[in-house]
């Protein structure tokens, strides 16, 4: 959203005093981050603002308003430390600037090959990709407002644009894609499978072999997401791919369950290519394996895994 004074205006939000130069200049010493023109521009208008809806005349009195803060820099500051000190990958320079009272940020991307776009990070499950800069997360955030009542969106989860149904990529959509394919060697596994993910987002049908490829990666999110965006492609190469992945995957599963039993454990059921081990219980995710199934051996690593996990269980049930 080019036009701030339209946003106020629909989300019924009243803005703060800009950020000067002097202390947008201080926070990028501070932090270390190369704010992105679009950010530096939103701040220098107004240094944080709060979203209640509550002076939009399009809030239903049927619904509760919704609720953003976007933070001033003064609060984002303690954000940026704060994810540093908890680990939290920095290298894409996240700029975490709103609060939900839930301690998941949406952020902007202040670094390389992401710089501009905006993602969503959670204390407690993966960084999802959302949108492709700031106007289009402000545009989101006002059509949320203005739909309420009617079926809508809660602003702390808004769908965003990369959804694996959207069919359509943009050429920098997946210049972005392939980039973030070319600079995996050196990030640590946390970064390396964020970075997978969002190029799986990124990526059109006419890169389905570099989604194919992310199928065997090792990681089950990258490979769930790399499922869910072959079956929303139109290409028989896709279908294909599923379909392969499939069978060897039930395979993979059908023969590390046959090795377990055969070591003498017993496997009492498998489900969602699971299997359940007795005593413990305790459920084996033998997809986590399946990028090593052509590896020699691979089935007797499973079984010394699984009876380490019950050694583990029994020696703790003991205690």
């Amino acid at each position: 959203m080019d036009d701030l004074r339209a946003f106020l205006r629909a989300v019924g939000a009243a803005p703060n005093p800009g950020a000067t130069a002097a202390e947008l200049d201080a926070f990028e010493t501070r932090t270390g981050l190369s704010l992105p023109p679009q950010l530096r521009a939103f701040y220098g208008s107004t240094n944080g603002l709060t979203i209640d809806g509550n002076g939009s005349r399009f809030v239903s009195n049927m619904r509760p308003a919704p609720w953003m803060k976007i933070l001033p820099l003064a609060e984002v500051m303690p954000y940026v430390e704060g994810m540093r000190q908890f680990g939290i990958p920095q290298v894409w320079g996240y700029f975490p600037f709103t609060d939900c009272n839930d301690s998941n940020p949406y952020c902007v991307c202040c670094n390389e090959p992401l710089r501009n776009r905006v993602v969503h990070v959670f204390h407690d499950d993966v960084v999802r990709l959302k949108f492709r800069d700031l106007g289009r997360f402000l545009d989101a955030v006002a059509a949320a407002v203005v739909s309420r009542g009617e079926d809508h969106p809660e602003l702390d989860m808004l769908p965003g644009e990369y959804t694996s149904d959207r069919e359509d990529r943009t050429e920098d959509e997946v210049r972005t894609g392939l980039e973030l394919l070319r600079v995996t060697d050196g990030l640590t596994d946390v970064e390396l499978h964020d970075a997978l993910r969002f190029a799986i987002d990124l990526l059109s049908e006419g890169e389905v072999d570099e989604v194919v490829r992310l199928l065997e990666t090792g990681d089950e999110y990258t490979a769930e997401e790399a499922a869910a965006r072959l079956r929303a492609m139109k290409s028989p190469r896709a279908a294909d791919a599923l379909r392969q992945y499939r069978l060897e995957t039930a395979r993979f599963v059908a023969d590390c369950v046959a090795a377990l039993r055969a070591a003498g454990l017993d496997v009492t059921d498998v489900h969602g290519n699971a299997a359940r081990l007795k005593a413990g219980p305790i459920w084996l995710n033998l997809p986590v394996w399946f990028h090593r199934r052509r590896e020699p051996g691979i089935c007797d690593a499973v079984v010394r895994r699984a009876k380490e996990l019950l050694a583990v269980k029994q020696l703790g049930s003991q205690n």
